[in-house]
């Protein structure tokens, strides 16, 4: 699949790797998203612990690709932009954006979906390439790093609780508060 701001994108790249960290990071939950799922390669991930998983995308090929990627009927696939979305409030117990964040128009819009669609105690897991390593991924004057995620999702209201590494990337996971934690 070409990527239309930064040339081919991961097509059917799998990583064990962040397999692994999205396994140990989430719970069992009754609903999951990915936003940004592109073709869909970590919704059969969140499907394995999740009842329902709403794949995401704003490229209706896409996710017309995504389709394959989860087997039964728990997936919902949406054509839809990141910030705004049709999942109802509090919908989610955990969101997921592997490289994606990146490429968002309005970042602080894709942050406050991301508070308005998950439950309260529910996690996010924003994954993106670590600035100044070149290679594979989007360009270096694309790549965030963490404390810019952390500071446009803290703003929405989600408390950062980890910065983790795996290869190239970094790992931010965030969680809502209860409204009376807050």
């Amino acid at each position: 699949m070409f990527h239309r701001r930064h040339g081919m994108h991961w097509g059917s790249f799998r990583s064990p790797e962040l397999e692994k960290l999205i396994e140990e990071a989430m719970d069992r939950v009754e609903a999951a998203a990915d936003l940004g799922c592109g073709e869909g390669r970590f919704c059969g991930v969140l499907s394995r612990h999740a009842n329902k998983v709403y794949c995401v995308d704003a490229d209706a090929e896409a996710i017309e690709a995504a389709r394959g990627s989860v087997e039964g009927g728990s997936a919902v696939f949406l054509a839809e932009d990141a910030g705004q979305t049709s999942i109802p409030s509090g919908e989610v117990g955990f969101v997921l954006m592997v490289n994606s964040f990146h490429d968002m128009q309005d970042k602080l819009a894709v942050a406050r979906e991301i508070h308005r669609i998950l439950r309260d105690g529910g996690k996010a897991l924003i994954i993106e390439f670590k600035p100044g390593v070149e290679g594979f991924g989007p360009p270096s004057w694309m790549r965030m790093k963490p404390e810019e995620v952390a500071e446009i999702l803290g703003k929405a209201g989600l408390r950062l609780e980890r910065v983790d590494e795996v290869d190239n990337q970094n790992a931010l996971m965030f969680r809502k508060q209860a409204a009376g934690n807050v």
